[in-house]
């Protein structure tokens, strides 16, 4: 898991970094849009660096797993504040 996991948690760090420089608010979903983008572009270079390979379903699949979980939170939390208002 640790061998599959380390280059997008780089990757993600990396987009942690453009988002804090860039003083965008941590729950906007363009903030999640770029942090997925970031990180599944600087995870899949890692990993071929590594050698470990990106067949283009691996590529979907982290793009739909990180997208869930970066970006959707982030919607359900603007979608529920809205209606709260």
């Amino acid at each position: 898991m640790l061998s599959t996991s380390w280059p997008f948690v780089f990757g993600l760090c990396c987009g942690w970094v453009l988002v804090v420089v860039r003083h965008m608010p941590a729950a906007s979903a363009r903030s999640g849009a770029i942090l997925t983008v970031v990180t599944v572009a600087i995870g899949m270079v890692l990993r071929v660096v590594a050698g470990q390979g990106t067949a283009l379903a691996f590529i979907g699949v982290a793009l739909a797993f990180l997208g869930l979980a970066l970006i959707g939170w982030r919607l359900i939390v603007v979608a529920t504040s809205s209606r709260t208002s």
